[in-house]
């Protein structure tokens, strides 16, 4: 059985990641449903950083520079959007003539 240590450190982990993923989510909007939804994900260090490389994709993407087709932090956390194919648009420096 774990202790109430090893339950603490699991929580403050998770808190520590949250606010990880606050700081870096592009769109701010419903903290307190957004940190539901990241309890509800299963504890995992490796799937937190997961999400939060996607998430640094995603910012990247053509798609999240409107800043009408970035979806909420919960949506985004409840559909699982990091397991999605990230958009890479590649934009040369110069234009072709």
């Amino acid at each position: 059985s774990r202790g109430l240590g090893d339950v603490y450190k699991r929580q403050t982990k998770q808190e520590e990641y949250f606010a990880k993923f606050w700081n870096a989510y592009p769109r701010k909007s419903n903290k307190f449903k957004t940190r539901i939804e990241w309890n509800n994900i299963q504890y995992d260090v490796e799937l937190y950083e997961k999400i939060l490389r996607s998430v640094e994709l995603y910012k990247q993407s053509q798609q999240w520079r409107d800043a009408n087709y970035i979806p909420y932090p919960e949506n985004y956390l409840r559909n699982e959007k990091w397991e999605d194919d990230i958009p890479i648009t590649v934009e040369s420096e110069e234009m072709p003539f």
